[in-house]
């Protein structure tokens, strides 16, 4: 039996993930398991797919019960969740780039793309391999129990990234999430996972808070204000900072495109060849990108303004403490937090989470202060419309900033 006597009732799988990317959408959607190489992605903690059927029912005018309807397109969305190892590297990254404009999101070289109609639009194909119980991790068919023939494995093609998380708590290492959809898989013969994985334990350390560079991070003044308290390590103000989260939401849109699906084949017709997979995306278009971030916190007092009354004022998010006096009006409806995190790798590189300089108060929040003696905790949040966010790897700091409007 594939599940082992202790557990036979319930399946332990021991999972692996297997990425890679392209940025056409015309080709390479059928590409094999072995060719081009995927890349194993590490440190997962958790994956979760989940099927959504697009199901329309055709009215039927004097009857409850709806006998007709059609089917539209099938959308899979894979959750993964993942460590971040030191010697790894975000997901997705524009290491390497130094120019705005070259690491910006939207980049048809080094970000997502913006349109499959140009062919340049950047998408995964997602290797899933589940093997029984009874290993510690996966096995590959050399140096040990092979787990081919008894393991199951799934592709997802042509996969769109739709969402990007870090959760970075002062307990635990940093967390990486990441949503990809699609509407096309393949069942992977079992025979064909000789090679997935290399035979071997991953050992390396992970990054953790320990690890971020508080003097080398910029944090907007309402965060530092709001976490002070009032004490200070070698001259670093120490803040109560308990968590920042930081997340990454991309839309697509389909342009309109009658007759047969693209990526698809017509049921049932001898004739009719399989169109390359990659061909799903072709009339996609990025519609929009959001970026927000949490701090979250202990606070030593209340949330004190310099101001000592709030009137009702547009400006509030934007200039300090909702000053309306600056001689350019137009000044006041200008974001300018910046927002950067440093942490340290095992070498000289740096990992850097850049949010870019435009970002704007979106809530703070209060809670806590119970009868229980609870501590009171505090919670600001912050986003940008310039879809800034730079996640890269290096041993200089970057600084992004755009010489015109991108």
């Amino acid at each position: 039996m594939t599940l082992s006597p202790i557990n036979d009732r319930i399946f332990y799988a021991c999972q692996a993930v297997y990425t890679r990317s392209r940025y056409t959408t015309t080709t390479g959607g059928n590409d094999s398991i072995s060719s081009p190489t995927m890349d194993f992605l590490k440190g997962v903690q958790s994956i979760g797919v989940s099927r959504e059927v697009n199901k329309t029912n055709l009215v039927d005018y004097g009857r409850f019960q709806q006998e007709y309807g059609y089917y539209g397109l099938t959308e899979f969305t894979i959750n993964v969740s993942r460590l971040i190892h030191k010697a790894g590297d975000f997901f997705f990254n524009v290491s390497g780039q130094s120019v705005y404009e070259d690491a910006h999101i939207l980049n048809s070289t080094n970000g997502i793309g913006f349109s499959g109609a140009t062919n340049a639009l950047k998408n995964f194909d997602i290797l899933l391999i589940y093997t029984q119980d009874t290993r510690s991790y996966v096995q590959s068919g050399s140096g040990g129990p092979s787990d081919a023939g008894t393991a199951s494995a799934v592709i997802y093609r042509c996969c769109l990234l739709k969402s990007i998380s870090y959760e970075i708590n002062v307990d635990g290492s940093i967390t990486e999430n990441l949503t990809f959809t699609t509407n096309i898989y393949d069942k992977v013969s079992s025979t064909a996972l000789d090679q997935f994985p290399d035979n071997s334990v991953d050992s390396e350390e992970t990054v953790r808070r320990a690890d971020i560079i508080t003097s080398s991070c910029v944090f907007p003044v309402e965060v530092t204000r709001m976490f002070d308290l009032s004490n200070s390590l070698d001259g670093i103000p120490i803040l109560g900072l308990q968590s920042i989260n930081i997340n990454i939401e991309i839309s697509y849109a389909d342009l309109a495109d009658y007759g047969k699906w693209p990526g698809s084949a017509i049921r049932g017709v001898a004739s009719e060849s399989l169109d390359d997979r990659a061909q799903q995306n072709r009339f996609k278009e990025v519609s929009e990108v959001t970026v927000d971030c949490t701090f979250e916190g202990i606070v030593r007092d209340r949330y004190a303004l310099v101001v000592d009354e709030y009137n009702a004022t547009d400006v509030f998010g934007t200039v300090a403490d909702g000053d309306d006096t600056v001689a350019n009006q137009i000044d006041v409806y200008t974001s300018d937090r910046e927002i950067k995190i440093i942490a340290e790798t095992d070498g000289s590189d740096l990992f850097q989470w850049h949010l870019g300089a435009k970002n704007f108060v979106t809530g703070v929040d209060f809670s806590g202060g119970d009868a229980g003696g609870g501590n009171v905790e505090g919670s600001i949040s912050f986003s940008n419309v310039h879809r800034e966010i730079f996640l890269i790897k290096d041993s200089t700091i970057r600084n992004f900033s755009p010489s015109s409007i991108y």
